[in-house]
């Protein structure tokens, strides 16, 4: 994490099931929201500049899609869990 930003994170679950009734659990660490918006405000700025941008009403997610945000500082996905450490 570069020098000034927060150490604190942010935990996200997100729940869904197939048609069959499979369940998928994702958990998405990131750090908190002052500390990550700099960065993924910048992503935006960039990818909205790019020549190839898509247009229209986006959300940032939209705009810079999925590998983007995963490769901002300190945003880490784990499946079922894997590696995360959950509060009792």
């Amino acid at each position: 994490m570069p020098k000034g930003f927060s150490t604190a994170t942010c935990h996200i679950r997100a729940d869904a099931w197939t048609a069959s009734g499979k369940q998928l659990t994702l958990f998405l660490d990131t750090p908190l929201g002052y500390t990550i918006t700099a960065p993924a405000a910048l992503a935006c700025a960039q990818r909205a500049l790019a020549a190839n941008a898509p247009t229209g009403a986006l959300a940032p997610s939209q705009l810079i899609g999925t590998a983007a945000m995963l490769a901002l500082p300190g945003v880490v996905l784990h499946e079922d869990g894997a590696g995360v450490q959950r509060v009792a």
